[in-house]
């Protein structure tokens, strides 16, 4: 029998990744799509069906363009169909400044604060899956 697979994409730098790949293996039918870019990330977004996007808050905020800034990515996940329900996790620093205002009101997104702790991150994650999960069953 095939094990059903979920899929998550997060944004962040190298270093963070293998991190974050290091807690999430403990989670078995969870697939890992990473990207290093804003752009990357976006173009991976519309291709698979993600149940959680993860954003590194440091790579976006540290993006010069308008069109890949963390209010521009979150608007782009928001007007497309297909994405406009999928939770967001933004890993933000202690030290940046705080998220938009517009961002901290919508119920689809959530932070957790780097670096990261392996226990919290897989509560989270684990919570979305299962949230995922129930969501579907309701559809079929």
């Amino acid at each position: 029998m095939n094990a059903i697979t979920h899929n998550i994409l997060v944004l962040m730098t190298d270093d963070q990744v293998d991190i974050l790949s290091g807690i999430l293996e403990s989670i078995d039918d969870i697939v890992v799509t990473t990207a290093d870019h804003p752009d990357t990330f976006l173009d991976c977004m519309l291709e698979t069906q993600f149940f959680l996007l993860v954003l590194d808050g440091g790579i976006i905020r540290s993006s010069t363009a308008d069109d890949t800034g963390i209010e521009a990515i979150i608007k782009r996940i928001r007007d497309n169909k297909r994405l406009k329900e999928t939770p967001v996790l933004l890993l933000v620093n202690p030290d940046q400044d705080e998220l938009p205002e517009q961002l901290l009101q919508d119920r689809r997104i959530d932070s957790l604060e780097l670096p990261l702790r392996g226990h919290r991150l897989l509560a989270r994650i684990r919570v979305y899956l299962e949230l995922f999960k129930q969501e579907r069953a309701v559809e079929q």
